[in-house]
Formats: structure tokens, sequence, C-alpha cells
């Protein structure tokens, strides 16, 4: 299962992606959009900036903006951020159940770099039709 942490920055993510190309957008509203405690975003947030996927723009008209276009972000940037073992983590390379851990950390890591956030806001677009953001 995947953490908070993961799936808020997702969504909070998927938020700057829906205004990429403008200008930064705050916390704020970032937590609003996320339905996430704003202290909470601001830590996951400072992770994210540390992780090279966004960039904070401090003053009056701050906030914050991916680094890279919502077509070459993906989902396994974003975990791997938070989680770069993934699946196999501390397992040994000898142990009886890393071949089979392996196949499926390979398998994940292949759908999560397919998948960007660009990809991410057509598959919630798809799903439901109420969604409608201007981007």
């Amino acid at each position: 299962m995947l953490s908070n942490q993961i799936r808020y920055a997702t969504r909070g993510l998927v938020y700057l992606a829906m205004h990429y190309g403008g200008s930064p957008v705050p916390l704020r509203e970032i937590a609003a959009f996320g339905k996430i405690p704003e202290k909470y975003l601001e830590t996951i947030f400072s992770v994210l900036r540390r992780g090279h996927l966004v960039e904070s723009v401090k003053g009056k008209h701050g906030g914050y903006l991916l680094l890279s276009s919502p077509e070459r972000t993906t989902l396994l940037d974003v975990i791997r951020v938070f989680d770069p073992a993934l699946v196999t983590g501390e397992l040994p390379d000898g142990d009886p159940d890393y071949a089979l851990w392996k196949d499926i950390e390979d398998v994940l890591v292949g759908r999560l770099s397919a998948l960007s956030l660009s990809g991410v806001l057509d598959l919630l677009r798809s799903k439901d039709k109420t969604l409608h953001y201007a981007i």
C-alpha cells in the first residue's frame, strides 16, 4: 500500500500539472484542492523540492511550480523521492523470495514509469466526467 505522503504528493503534483506553464501556485491552494492539511503538505513539498520535482518561488506571488512538464514527470519519479527501494528494499539478493519480489518490482517500475502526471489527469477525467479542470 502506498503511503499517505506519496498519495498526497501525487494529488498536489496533479494540481500543479493542471496549472503548468502558469504562475506559481500557493501551497494553501494546493492543500485546499487536495483536502490535505497545509502543514503536512509543507513537509511533503519540501521533500519534492529536494527531489527536484518542484521549485518554490518566494514572495507575495510565490508558490510552487513543476520543474518538468507533466508529460515528463512520472509516478515512478514521485514514488522514488519518498521510497527509492520500492519493493525489494533491503531484501538481500540471496534471499529465497528475492526473485519473486524483484519480478513484481520490475512490473511496477514499468507501469509507474509509463504513467505521467498528464496521464494521471487524463485518467481522472475519463473516470469522473464531473472533473472539469482548466489548464
